[in-house]
């Protein structure tokens, strides 16, 4: 995708005649840098902190839940608003991979932790 402005700067006079610059959002910001570099990676560390001591089906159950979740944000973000916009993806698609990677990155994690234990 194409990046354009991220951030808009206006200014205008507060109290006592001095000069306040806001910033605001542009109408575009590239949401699945946002996702892929921010949102995944702090729920895959929560993940991993609330599976620590379970067994393998709970770990599996874990990580089906939160992909779930993280699913219907995704399928309610592009039905309400313009951030996502599907084009040849299903909600489907996005479930089973978010479900994999989560599985995949807890476990991944959990090995190489105990090699350091």
């Amino acid at each position: 995708m194409h990046m354009r402005r991220v951030f808009s700067v206006r200014s205008w006079r507060g109290p006592g005649s001095s000069s306040i610059r806001s910033v605001f959002f542009a109408s575009y910001i590239n949401n699945s840098v946002i996702f892929e570099y921010l949102l995944y990676p702090v729920v895959s560390v929560y993940v991993y902190a609330t599976s620590r001591r379970a067994r393998w089906p709970g770990v599996a159950a874990q990580c089906a839940g939160y992909a779930a979740v993280l699913t219907a944000l995704e399928v309610v973000f592009e039905r309400h608003t313009d951030l996502i916009e599907y084009h040849g993806w299903k909600w489907e698609y996005s479930l089973v991979t978010m479900f994999l990677l989560t599985l995949a990155v807890r476990l991944l994690a959990g090995r190489m932790l105990r090699r350091n234990e």
